[in-house]
């Protein structure tokens, strides 16, 4: 499965602030339908489960964003108690802008440091994290299989999207050649548009090594 990074994880505190990151370059974002809760329950029914009724569930996205994916489903799931976590402040603040002008009361978003959780967050019977494990450093991985274990229900689903290998060596072996290309200039204005410069140069360095 592939996916992509999100604004999530990172202390003010740490000097690699990604999440400052997240806020000066938006990341886009959308509905993934195969993180709906429905579609989990069916899933885990078809490996022999008996995951928890999903009309009435509580459901936890990690690295929400803008709200893009937990908002539909609670809009789909108005009996659900929905919660969507992310470290960077202006996708949450967007989302919390779209749940007041809808009107929809059974999903909440929040600014929060994954690594803040702790059991006292509440237990839920649906856990998102959806298109950043591949990408987050390794205690940030550890944290979230703790919160699977900790905070999931007895009969809960987690949803953990990541990268595989050996097809995954492509595009982590691009990005960090990218971001070595870029260590030496951090002016988050360019950091996108040279980013994107350094990419088709190295395309064709691989298209070469090839023949």
């Amino acid at each position: 499965m592939i996916d992509s990074p999100a604004g999530i994880s990172q202390r003010p505190d740490n000097s690699d602030d990604r999440s400052s990151q997240y806020d000066l370059v938006l990341y886009p974002s959308r509905a993934y339908p195969e993180t709906h809760p429905d579609r989990l329950r069916v899933m885990a029914m078809l490996f022999g489960l008996d995951p928890p009724p999903v009309e009435t569930s509580r459901i936890l996205e990690i690295g929400c964003g803008d709200g893009s994916n937990i908002i539909p489903i609670a809009f789909s799931l108005p009996q659900a108690d929905c919660v969507g976590i992310d470290f960077a402040c202006k996708p949450v603040e967007a989302s919390q802008s779209l749940i007041r002008r809808t009107g929809i009361e059974n999903v909440k978003c929040e600014v929060m440091d994954v690594r803040d959780i702790t059991t006292a967050f509440g237990t839920f019977d649906y856990i998102v994290a959806h298109g950043f494990f591949s990408w987050v450093p390794a205690p940030v991985k550890e944290k979230l299989l703790t919160i699977c274990h900790d905070n999931l229900a007895p009969t809960g689903v987690a949803f953990v999207s990541y990268n595989t290998y050996p097809a995954g060596h492509i595009r982590e072996a691009s990005r960090e050649l990218m971001l070595f290309h870029l260590q030496q200039n951090r002016d988050t204005t360019t950091l996108v548009s040279r980013g994107m410069a350094f990419l088709p140069p190295l395309s064709k360095t691989g298209s070469y090594s090839l023949k």
